[in-house]
This record gives C-alpha cells, sequence and structure tokens, in this order.
C-alpha cells in the first residue's frame, strides 16, 4: 500500500461532517452520556456483585466496585473495534454496487450516486455507510470536489485496510490509465473475498468466546454453591487477612485471565 497517497484530511471540513453525523476519525469514539451512564451503571452492578462474592463484605464490595469509573477508557477500545466492523461489514455491499455500476460503463462520481441510492435501500439513513456516501454525493454535487479526494479522505478517516486498499488501488489504476473496469472488478472480489474469509474466521472463533466468558463465571458460581450447599465452610476466607488477600488475587486472576482470553481470540485477517 502508498501511504503517501493518503493525506492530511482539511480540517475545513470538520463542521460539515459533524453537521453530516459523521466522526472525523474512526479510530476515535465519543461515547453518549446514555452510553456512558448505561456502561457506568452495568460496570458497577457487575463488580459490586462479583466483589461481594469474593468479600462478603458490602464497604469493600462498594470500593471495588469505584473501578467502574475506569470503565470508559477500558471499553472505549471495544466501542471502536465494533463501529469499524460494521462499518466494514456494510462496505461489501457498497462495493458490490460499486463494482456494478463500473463495469456498466459509468464513471466512479456517477457510481458513487447510484451506490448512494442503493444503499439507501438497504438501511437505515442513520448507519454509516449511507451517511458516508450521502455525505459523498453533497460534495461532489454541491462543492465540485474531486472524487480522488472524497475517496481518500472517506479511507483515511476510517483508517479500514480494505478500505483503504480499495482507495489506493482506484487513485493508481486512474493515474495510470489501467484497465479500470478489470482492475476494479478483480480489486472488489479479493476485498469481498477477504471480509468473507474473516466473518467465517469470527463465526468459528465466537463460540469460543462464549466458553472463555462462561469459564470466566465459574468461579463465581462454585463460591456461591459452596455458600449455599455448606454455609461457614469458606468463613476464614471472609474473615482472616489471608483470606481476604487470597480472595482479592483471585478476583485479579479472573480479570487477567479474562482479558488474556479476548486477545486471544482478537484474531485479524
Amino acid at each position: 500500500m502508498k501511504k503517501y497517497l493518503f493525506k492530511k484530511a482539511d480540517s475545513t471540513k470538520k463542521s460539515l461532517r459533524e453537521q453530516n453525523g459523521l466522526p472525523e476519525n474512526y479510530d476515535q469514539y465519543q461515547m453518549s452520556k446514555r452510553e456512558k451512564s448505561k456502561l457506568f451503571t452495568i460496570s458497577f452492578i457487575t463488580l459490586f456483585i462479583a466483589a461481594y462474592i469474593f468479600y462478603q463484605n458490602i464497604l469493600l464490595s462498594l470500593i471495588f466496585s469505584s473501578l467502574s469509573f475506569l470503565s470508559e477508557r477500558f471499553f472505549l477500545p471495544s466501542y471502536v473495534r465494533k463501529r469499524k466492523k460494521v462499518l466494514s461489514e456494510q462496505f461489501i455491499d457498497a462495493l458490490y454496487s460499486l463494482s456494478s455500476f463500473i463495469c456498466a460503463g459509468k464513471q466512479m462520481p456517477q457510481a458513487v450516486t447510484e451506490t448512494y441510492k442503493s444503499l439507501q435501500l438497504l438501511y437505515s439513513d442513520d448507519t454509516y455507510i449511507v451517511k458516508e456516501f450521502g455525505f459523498m454525493v453533497k460534495r461532489l454535487q454541491e462543492a465540485g470536489e474531486s472524487i480522488d479526494v472524497i475517496l481518500l479522505d472517506f479511507a483515511q478517516r476510517t483508517g479500514i485496510e480494505d478500505i483503504m486498499n480499495f482507495t489506493n488501488v482506484y487513485v493508481t489504476c486512474r493515474k495510470t490509465g489501467g484497465d479500470m473496469e478489470a482492475v476494479m472488478r478483480r480489486t472488489s472480489d479479493m476485498i469481498i473475498e477477504k471480509i468473507n474469509i474473516r466473518q467465517e474466521i469470527e463465526g468459528l472463533i465466537a463460540q469460543k468466546k462464549y466458553e472463555a466468558r462462561i469459564l470466566t463465571m465459574m468461579p463465581f458460581i462454585v463460591i456461591l454453591f459452596i455458600l449455599l450447599m455448606s454455609p461457614g465452610y469458606l468463613d476464614k476466607m471472609y474473615h482472616t487477612l489471608l483470606g481476604r488477600l487470597m480472595m482479592t488475587g483471585g478476583l485479579i486472576a479472573i480479570g487477567i485471565s479474562y482479558k488474556w482470553s479476548e486477545k486471544i481470540t482478537d484474531i485479524e485477517v
């Protein structure tokens, strides 16, 4: 990939992107107040329950639950990955349309306009792919910008490899005067195949992720079972300093193992 093709975005377009509900950079996620409130509430309740199972003490559980203030920083990368994953999957349909319109003899500006109309039939107006192509059409028709600049700006802001590869191939092919129809068709097929393979892999590892989460819950289930079936059996773990330290070590180990399992199953294609 030729990195030099992806120039810095024009800062004068920032207000226009915001007006059209588009992020300036897909690698940066600004959580809404509702999202923050929901995440904090879920994190607080989850941490409180987990701590109470391990400590049987309301004060210690509340102290442990204060870690929920770090939940936004902890889960923010997952929000970024989820948004980019959704956009990448939606881009498949855009690629199908772009490729078909170019093969039908249309130029890229016309293909983008027709693709926008096709995407409106597939997705609601609040989806990112529809907003992005709608913004492209506005820049083409109202501002008269070059399609090269528009596509490069889109690729740079998303930071998605498939979109960057597609845009890079198009710009290079147009500048060198290659067979646009053949190149775009082959490039689209390769990118679509890659995305489909990624989706198959994600389907295969989805079960493993589910199993990892069950294993993370097992220590809590075992402790609850012991407390119900044999009251007093774990008294030393709850009423002595050594017991508290061991329980704290167990909680930390569970947290580390969960994070480790998430990294192991995070496979990129």
